[in-house]
């Protein structure tokens, strides 16, 4: 498949970010052998170092991949932690009136779930300084 220099230039953007279809990454690359200057433009560009590049050392994809564990972790522990610390102040409304149903029907069990809460945000902003 052949593309021109326009086209190869608004793949660019998909091609650096990881999003493009193995057709299109081969596209854009056969295009970076048939042109030097576009060429010279995917290597030197800081954003195209990416861990399958030749450019990219092991050390940087290891890094990256620390990285990249580490900030779904911090986002899991912050969906825990908004989930344990809304759980106790579950209401319902029945009739105009307002019930807390963890906590009116089981307090000891509510004190407990903010404890975990409590360690879930210590956890994630442990975790966010980290990163």
């Amino acid at each position: 498949m052949t593309i021109s220099k326009a086209i190869a230039n608004d793949l660019l953007a998909v091609y650096l970010a990881g999003e493009a279809s193995e057709e299109t990454r081969r596209a854009v690359e056969e295009f970076a052998r048939r042109d030097p200057e576009f060429a010279r433009l995917l290597i030197d560009s800081p954003a195209t170092r990416l861990p399958d590049s030749p450019v990219f050392g092991v050390a940087e994809v290891r890094a990256l991949e620390r990285t990249r564990r580490a900030l779904a972790r911090r986002s899991w522990l912050m969906g825990i932690a908004i989930f344990l610390t809304l759980l106790p102040l579950s209401i319902l409304v029945k009739d105009g009136e307002v019930k807390f149903l963890l906590v009116r029907d089981a307090p000891s069990a509510a004190a407990a779930i903010s404890v975990a809460a409590a360690g879930a945000w210590a956890g994630y902003f442990r975790a966010r300084v980290k990163v």
